[in-house]
């Protein structure tokens, strides 16, 4: 048999135990390469065990968000980096106030954001956590900072 390349969508119909989900695995021994999604793959997995939003974040590569329909990406906020402990709970933190206020997942991708940004930005994991009108004020200087759909 020839190699092969599996995609993202093949892998998952593997993992899913959807149709021709058989098929894929009669090719992974033949692959030679897979181009993945780390995201994608994972996020639709949480969401086929019940989660309706999944979020990942990846530290300096920016964070990740799928609501079941749509997939969602943005950008670390740059800025200075002292000390990355607290980072991600900050932007967890953030995320689910921005929620909790019933804002979009976008809303909330921009607030989790900017709010690991100005952790990082200060020894520890708590100092530099910004507050309601804090994150009202960046947010509204920041108005193009927004995720991307992919």
């Amino acid at each position: 048999m020839s190699k092969v390349i599996l995609d993202a969508s093949a892998l998952l119909a593997y993992f899913n135990s959807e149709k021709g989900g058989d098929v894929v695995e009669e090719l992974l021994s033949s692959s030679i390469m897979s181009t993945v999604n780390i995201a994608e793959v994972i996020a639709e997995r949480m969401h086929k065990l019940g989660v309706k939003i999944c979020v990942l974040t990846d530290g300096p590569k920016g964070s990740y968000v799928y609501d079941g329909a749509k997939y969602y990406f943005l950008e670390i906020y740059d800025g200075p980096v002292v000390e990355r402990t607290g980072c991600g709970d900050a932007f967890g933190a953030a995320f689910t106030a921005a929620r909790v206020y019933d804002l979009s997942v976008e809303e909330a991708m921009r607030w989790g954001t900017f709010n690991s940004a100005y952790v990082i930005r200060m020894p520890g994991p708590q100092n530099g956590l910004l507050d309601k009108q804090e994150m009202l004020s960046l947010l509204k200087d920041n108005k193009d900072f927004k995720p991307k759909e992919i």
